[in-house]
C-alpha cells in the first residue's frame, strides 16, 4: 500500500512538494478529494468558519430580538455564510444569490411553501449589507466582530489556494445486489437450488468524470460451499462478456483504446481463506500501462441510461448440511476510485429443506350419495404447501404397492377437499403427496396410502313402483326422474308446483309500410324445455291488434294472435298500408297443467314513423318544326298521390323556362321569368308560349309529396327537352344510308360518305384497301393480285402455289424458303447450310448429304475419313481420305502390324513381340538388345520380372522394420508417462493487497 500521509502534511502551506499532480505522486490509481498540497482543509475548514459565525450571529439576533430561532434560519444562513466565504470580487451579485437561496431553503424548511417576494427581499437585502458595511448594523455589533480576525486569516488562505487550485471532478454510484427471489416475504428457496447473484453498479448522472477505478467485494455467507463458486459473467458500459464454462477465476485485459483510449484490466477470484470475493476493474493508460494521469479519463462514465452501468454475476450452492429455516446474507462494498466504499442494500433468503407432509380421509356421506371424495390435510414448516398430487391404485387382494402400479389421478389439487373421478364398484388404494412452493416433495411412503371399498349396495325403489319406469333409482333409494316426469314415483308428466313464466321480448320502432321484427319467447325458470307436454303447455298471446296487421307466425283470431311454443322466437310484424303512429300490444305468457294455471303479462309499444311516398309524375313536351310558324308548344303532365290514407299533399314545380318565355294553361297566363311555378296535378292544357325563334332548354317538372303529420317529404322529378324537330327532308332523308343527327344534318352509316346525302360507297373502316385494291362497296374491296383480306391489307402467294408450304410469303408473290430449299416457289433441295456438301458429296434432301467415301466424318462431309481401314485400329491418325500415320510401334496400311523400328529391329539379336518392345537373344541384353554380356558378369542373367519381384521384396522388408522400432518407442513412452509425479498444481496470483489462494486439484468443483 502505498501511502498517502503526506497529501494531507501541512508542510506544503509553507514550502512546495515534489510533485503537486496527484497521478504521478501516487503512481497507481486516481485518489479523488485528496489534496497534493494540503490545502483543501484549509479552504474548506474557511467556509465553515464562516458558517458558524454567521449561525451564531443570526441566534444572537433572534434572541436579542426575542424572535423564535427556526431550523430553516439556521440552515439558510450556514449555506450563506459558507457560500460567500469563497467569492470576495463578485460578493455583491454572490450575496444576492446567496440570500435569495437561503431565504427559499428557509422558507421551505419552515413552512413548506416559498414566497417569491420575499425570497426576492431578502437577497436584496443581502446584496446591500455586503456592498455598504455600514449596513450592517446589529450585525456588525454581534459575535461575528469577535470572530473577525481568524477568518480573516483562514480568507487569506483560501484565497491563496484558489489562485494555484486545481478543479477537482469525483464519480458517483447508485448500486444494488439481486439474487434468488425465494418464495414469499422470507424469500425461501430449496437446498438444490443454485444460488445466482447480480451486483450492479453505475456513475451517477451527475457525476463531473468517469470511473477510473472499481473494485467489487462480496463474502460469501457460511452455509455457501465455497467450492461451488463460479464466475458466470461481468460487463460495463457497452461490453458485456458471458462465461459458458466452468470459471472460478478472472484475470484478462479489455482492449478499448478505440473508444476511450484505455485498456481495463480485469482480475476477479475469491479467497478461500476469508471467502471474498473481488472483482477489480481498472483503467490503464496504453502508452505507460498505468493508471491515467488524466482525471477525466476513464472507463465508466456518468451513466447517461446505459453507459455508465456496470455488473458482475456469479453462482454459488449451498452446503449439503444446511439445516431448513437457516437465513443466507448477502451484500457487496463497491469502491469507486478512492471514495469510501458504499454497501448495497443487504439481500437475504431463507432455507426451506424439509418436505411437507399430508394426510387424507374419504368422506362418508359423499360416498353413499355415489361420488368418491376425500378430505386433506397438508402440513409443511417453511414456504408451505402448495399442491397436492393424487395417486391410485385398483387394489387386488392382499398385493401390496408398489411404484410402478401407482396411476396419475390428480395434480395440482390446492382445495381441502378433491373429487376423485373413479367408477364405483372396486376397491382403491389412494395415496397423496404434497409439494412446497420451493418444489420440495413428499416421499412417496407407500405406508400412508388408504384403502377405500368403493362398493355401492344395489338400490331398491319397489316401494315406489320402481320410479313408474321414468326414472332411475339412486343409491339412497330414490327417483331420479328423467326429463318431463315428475313426482316422488316419476308418475306424472307435469310438475306439481312450477314459477309463474317469464317473457322475453325485443322490438324496435319502424317506418310507414314497413315490416319490423319482433322477438317475443317466454320460459318457467327450472324447467327444461323437453318437459312441455299435453299435460304441460306454455302459450304467448298478443292482444289489441290493430286492424289490417299480419303476423308471420300464430293464429289470428280476431284482434288476437296466438303463439304455440315453438313459435317463440322472431317474428315479423307488418303494418296496415299507410298507417303511422303508436301501437300498444299486450303480451300475455300462459302456463297450464290439470292442476294449476300461471299467467305472466306485459306491454310493449311500437312507433311507426309516417313517411311520404312517392308520387306519380309522367310529362311529355313534342318537338317544335323547325320551319313552323306556331310560338306555342304544348306540355301534357299527370301526376297523383300514391297515398291511401289521405295524409299527404301534393305539389308540382316548373322548372328550368328561359326567361321572357310564358307558360299558359286555359286562359290564365302564369310569367315565370326563368324561376319555379306550381301547377295543377293534372295538366293536358298546359302551353308554353315564345316569341321569335325556339331557343332549345331543358324544362324539368318536379313532383312533391309531403306529409302533414311531420312534413316528411318525397319528390320525383322529370326533365324533357323542348327542342326543334329534327329532319333530313332537304337533303334527300340521307338517302336511307344514315341518320338525321340535326336539321338537314346527316350522320352516315359506315360504308358510306357524303357531308350531305351520304349517297357514296366509302372503305374508310377497311383503310380505304390499303391502296391495293379498289372500294367497289360500301367497305367492299377488290384486291390487287399479290394481296388479300378484306381491306387488302396482307401480302399473299397464290401465283406461287403458296411457296409450296417450304417458305413464308415475304411479299406479293414472293417466297422466303426454308433452310433447305429454293426457288421461286421453294420447291428445289438445298444443302446451302450444310456448305454444299464441301464439294465432297452429293445433296440428297434439305440439307442433308450423302458423303464420297473417304469423307464420311461429318455431316457437311468435309472432314476425312477412314472407316475402310477400321479407323487405324486406333493405333493411328486418319491423315487423309482413307489414309492413316501410325503411331510410334505400328505399320501397316491399317496400323495393325507391330513394329520395332524405333530399336533398330532389336539390333538384329532379338524379336520384336510388341510396339517398340524387343526380347532379346542369349547373351545381349539392353532395351534394343544392343549390348553384350561379357564372360566376366557370369554368363548369366536375371529377367526383368526377377528384377521387379527382389525389389518389391525388398521394400516391404524394410517397412516391416519401420513399424517395429514405432511400436517399441510407443510403448516405452507410455510407461514413463505411467509414472507416479509430483508437480504443484497451485494456482497463485496476486495484485497489490490481493492473493488467490490455490485451489486443490483432488477436489471436484460442480
Amino acid at each position: 500500500m502505498r501511502s498517502l500521509e503526506d497529501f494531507l502534511a501541512l508542510i506544503h502551506l509553507v514550502f512546495k512538494g515534489k510533485s503537486i499532480n496527484l497521478y504521478s505522486y501516487a503512481a497507481n490509481n486516481p485518489v479523488m478529494l485528496k489534496d497534493p498540497r494540503g490545502r483543501f482543509i484549509a479552504t474548506v475548514g474557511g467556509g465553515f468558519v464562516s458558517a458558524g459565525v454567521d449561525v451564531a450571529a443570526y441566534m444572537a439576533a433572534q434572541k436579542l430580538k426575542n424572535e423564535k430561532i427556526s431550523v430553516g434560519g439556521v440552515v439558510s444562513t450556514a449555506v450563506s455564510g459558507f457560500v460567500t466565504h469563497f467569492f470576495k470580487r463578485a460578493k455583491i451579485v454572490v450575496a444576492a444569490i446567496s440570500g435569495v437561496g437561503s431565504s427559499i431553503i428557509r422558507q421551505q424548511i419552515d413552512g413548506g411553501s416559498v414566497n417569491v417576494r420575499r425570497a426576492l427581499e431578502d437577497g436584496i437585502n443581502s446584496a446591500i449589507s455586503a456592498a455598504i458595511p455600514g449596513f450592517n448594523g446589529f450585525v456588525g455589533k454581534t459575535l461575528k466582530n469577535r470572530y473577525a480576525p481568524t477568518a480573516k486569516d483562514i480568507t487569506k488562505w483560501g484565497k491563496i489556494v484558489l489562485k494555484i487550485s486545481i478543479t477537482w471532478v469525483r464519480s458517483w454510484d447508485p448500486n444494488d445486489m439481486i439474487g434468488p427471489p425465494g418464495y414469499g416475504n422470507a424469500r425461501f428457496i430449496s437446498l438444490k437450488t443454485p444460488l445466482t447473484y447480480k451486483i450492479r453498479f453505475e456513475n451517477d448522472a451527475n457525476a463531473t468524470a468517469p470511473a477510473q477505478h472499481v473494485i467489487v467485494l462480496h463474502t460469501l455467507d457460511q452455509d455457501l460451499d465455497i467450492r461451488t463458486f463460479r464466475i458466470t459473467g461481468f460487463g460495463f458500459g457497452s461490453f458485456t462478456k458471458t462465461f459458458t464454462s466452468s470459471v472460478a477465476s478472472v484475470q484478462e485485459t479489455i482492449n478499448l483504446v478505440s473508444e476511450k483510449n484505455i485498456y481495463v484490466r480485469v482480475l476477479a477470484g475469491i479467497d478461500v481463506m476469508t471467502r471474498e470475493a473481488r472483482w477489480e476493474f481498472q483503467s490503464l493508460d496504453p502508452e505507460t500501462g498505468e493508471a491515467p494521469d488524466d482525471p477525466r479519463t476513464g472507463f465508466l462514465p456518468p451513466n447517461n441510461g446505459t453507459t455508465g452501468q456496470g455488473y458482475v454475476t456469479f453462482s454459488v450452492r449451498l452446503k449439503k448440511n444446511v439445516p431448513s429455516l437457516a437465513r443466507i446474507d448477502a451484500k457487496a462494498s463497491i469502491y469507486f476510485d478512492k471514495n469510501e466504499p458504499i454497501d448495497t442494500p443487504p439481500i437475504f433468503n431463507t432455507i426451506d429443506s424439509l418436505s411437507p407432509s399430508s394426510n387424507i380421509s374419504v368422506i362418508s356421506d359423499v360416498m353413499k350419495a355415489g361420488k368418491l371424495a376425500v378430505d386433506i390435510d397438508t402440513q409443511d414448516e417453511g414456504s408451505g404447501v402448495q399442491s397436492v398430487d393424487m395417486f391410485y391404485q385398483i387394489s387386488e387382494g392382499n398385493e401390496p404397492l408398489q411404484d410402478q402400479s401407482l396411476l396419475p389421478l390428480l395434480s395440482g389439487i390446492t382445495d381441502d377437499t378433491a373429487f376423485l373421478p373413479l367408477p364405483p364398484g372396486k376397491t382403491y388404494a389412494l395415496l397423496a403427496l404434497a409439494v412446497d412452493h420451493v418444489g420440495n416433495r413428499q416421499p412417496m411412503d407407500w405406508n400412508r396410502a388408504i384403502t377405500v371399498d368403493f362398493t355401492l349396495p344395489k338400490p331398491s325403489c319397489e316401494r315406489l313402483n320402481n320410479c313408474s319406469g321414468h326414472g332411475n333409482c339412486s343409491v339412497l333409494n330414490l327417483c331420479i326422474c328423467e326429463d318431463g316426469f315428475y313426482d316422488v314415483n316419476c308418475s306424472l308428466d307435469f310438475p306439481l308446483r312450477f314459477e309463474t313464466p317469464v317473457i322475453n321480448s325485443m322490438y324496435s320502432d319502424t317506418n310507414e309500410d314497413m315490416r319490423t321484427q319482433l322477438y317475443l319467447s317466454a320460459f318457467i325458470p327450472d324447467i327444461e324445455n323437453s318437459s312441455y307436454n299435453e299435460n304441460f303447455k306454455l302459450k304467448l298471446y298478443i292482444d289489441e291488434v290493430p286492424q289490417e296487421f299480419t303476423f308471420n307466425k300464430g293464429n289470428k283470431s280476431a284482434n288476437r294472435v296466438i303463439l304455440e311454443r315453438e313459435d317463440f322466437g322472431d317474428i315479423w310484424m307488418t303494418p296496415k298500408k299507410d298507417f303511422s303512429g303508436l301501437v300498444k300490444l299486450n303480451i300475455t305468457a300462459e302456463a297450464t297443467t290439470p292442476r294449476e294455471t300461471k299467467i305472466a303479462s306485459s306491454q310493449i309499444e311500437i312507433k311507426i314513423k309516417a313517411v311520404a311516398d312517392m308520387p306519380f309524375l309522367n310529362v311529355s313536351v313534342p318537338c317544335h318544326h323547325w320551319n313552323s310558324s306556331e310560338k306555342i308548344i304544348p306540355v301534357s303532365l299527370e301526376s297523383h298521390l300514391n297515398d291511401r290514407d289521405g295524409s299527404e299533399n301534393l305539389t308540382i314545380i316548373f322548372s328550368g323556362l328561359p326567361s321572357d318565355y310564358r307558360s299558359v294553361y286555359e286562359n290564365v297566363t302564369t310569367f315565370v321569368n326563368g324561376s319555379n311555378d306550381t301547377a295543377p296535378h293534372n295538366s293536358p292544357g298546359w302551353f308554353i308560349s315564345f316569341n321569335g325563334t325556339l331557343k332549345p332548354f331543358v324544362l324539368s317538372i318536379i313532383a312533391i309529396a309531403t306529409e302533414r303529420s311531420n312534413g316528411d317529404k318525397a319528390n320525383r322529378t322529370v326533365a324533357v327537352d323542348v327542342a326543334f324537330c329534327v329532319t333530313c327532308e332537304a337533303v334527300n332523308n340521307c338517302s336511307g344510308h344514315g341518320r338525321c343527327s340535326e336539321v338537314n344534318t346527316c350522320a352516315c352509316e359506315s360504308g358510306f360518305k357524303g357531308s350531305l346525302d351520304c349517297s357514296k360507297v366509302s372503305c374508310e373502316e377497311v383503310s380505304n384497301c390499303s391502296g391495293h385494291g379498289n372500294c367497289t362497296g360500301p367497305n367492299m374491296c377488290v384486291c390487287e393480285t399479290g394481296y388479300k383480306s378484306v381491306g387488302c391489307s396482307q401480302v399473299s402467294c397464290e401465283l406461287v402455289n403458296h411457296c409450296s408450304d417450304h417458305g413464308v410469303c415475304s411479299g406479293p408473290n414472293v417466297c422466303s424458303c426454308h433452310s433447305g430449299y429454293k426457288g421461286i416457289n421453294c420447291t428445289e433441295v438445298s444443302c446451302e447450310a450444310m456448305n454444299n456438301c464441301s464439294n465432297h458429296g452429293n445433296c440428297t434432301g434439305p440439307n442433308e448429304c450423302t458423303c464420297e467415301k473417304g469423307f464420311q466424318a461429318g455431316e457437311d462431309c468435309s472432314k476425312v475419313s477412314c472407316e475402310s481401314l477400321d479407323h487405324c485400329f486406333n493405333h493411328g491418325n486418319c491423315s487423309g481420305p482413307n489414309v492413316c500415320s501410325c503411331h510410334s510401334g505400328f505399320k501397316g496400311l491399317n496400323c495393325s502390324e507391330v513394329t520395332c523400328e524405333a530399336l533398330n529391329n532389336c539390333s538384329n539379336h532379338g524379336s520384336c513381340i510388341g510396339p517398340n518392345e524387343c526380347t532379346c537373344e542369349k547373351g545381349f541384353q539392353g532395351t534394343d538388345c544392343s549390348e553384350v554380356i561379357s564372360e566376366e558378369q557370369g554368363g548369366s542373367f536375371m529377367s526383368r520380372a526377377a528384377v521387379v519381384g527382389v525389389s518389391i521384396g525388398a521394400c516391404v522388408l524394410f517397412l516391416l522394420l519401420l513399424f517395429l522400432m514405432f511400436y517399441c518407442c510407443k510403448k516405452r513412452k507410455r510407461r514413463r508417462q505411467s509414472r507416479p509425479q509430483r508437480k504443484d498444481s497451485s494456482v497463485i496470483y496476486s495484485n497489490q493487497t490481493y492473493s488467490m489462494a490455490p485451489l486443490k486439484r483432488q477436489e471436484r468443483i460442480d
